[in-house]
């Protein structure tokens, strides 16, 4: 992906990794080596797209986008989500919390699977975490 903006405002255009989620692709974003069983079935990894990324200050970041789908560069069917999110830092660094949703159109049965009807429908995955930093942020 290519990212150009600012501290403030910023734009990232290609492939992503996603903001849904607790758990992340790359190893250090996440807290335990091994990964959940609803990682592997229920949240994508990676969105092709664009987001756009805003922060005020120490506290408040957000960001809003269009993607192709969960996980999809060119599929059987390709449709715009909607990908947002927003996070709030205490003064103090000691914890934040956050919200970020994906939602749109997806395909049921990606991998084909016989058996399976093969129709879109609407798939929306969000995630609201807390975070506690011990010490405050470094």
């Amino acid at each position: 992906y290519t990212e150009v903006g600012s501290d403030r405002v910023s734009l990232k255009l290609g492939h992503f990794y996603t903001t849904v989620g607790y758990e992340g692709v790359p190893a250090p974003a996440n807290f335990f080596y091994t990964h959940a069983y609803s990682y592997q079935f229920g949240q994508p990894f990676t969105h092709w797209g664009g987001l756009l990324t805003w922060r005020d200050g120490r506290n408040w970041e957000g960001h809003v986008g269009l993607v192709n789908g969960w996980n999809t560069l060119v599929g059987r069917t390709n449709n715009v989500n909607l990908l947002t999110g927003l996070k709030y830092t205490a003064d103090s660094g000691l914890w934040w919390s956050s919200f970020a949703l994906v939602s749109g159109q997806e395909q049921n049965n990606p991998a084909r699977l016989p058996g399976a009807t093969g129709t879109d429908g609407n798939r929306t995955r969000y995630s609201f975490l807390v975070g506690l930093t011990p010490g405050g942020l470094a």
